[in-house]
């Protein structure tokens, strides 16, 4: 075969194969877990990472944050300040 290949390439040409990575399931479902759980990323987003079809649920592309009762959307609100004639503004997620 690499007769084959001498012959109908350059010398330039160079196979490499690159060996697929294990991944350990049960790790892999715990750190997308906590990525949702924290809001660091979307349930959809946790599924497409794991090869899945996107939830049509709106929600499921929504950052949320997981608490005792459950999971709430996270925004991001502007609080403004007015001190010395200025007006200065925070932003800050809250749960909506």
């Amino acid at each position: 075969m690499n007769d084959i290949i001498g012959r109908e390439f350059s010398d330039e040409i160079e196979f490499a194969w690159i060996e697929e990575q294990v991944v350990d399931q049960k790790i892999q479902a715990e750190v997308l877990s906590t990525y949702v759980a924290n809001g660091i990323m979307s349930i959809n987003q946790a599924r497409e990472k794991l090869g899945e079809e996107p939830d049509a649920d709106p929600s499921a592309s929504t950052l949320m944050v997981k608490t005792a009762t459950g999971f709430f959307a996270r925004r991001t609100t502007a609080k403004r300040k007015m001190t010395h004639g200025r007006v200065h503004t925070r932003r800050f997620a809250c749960l909506a």
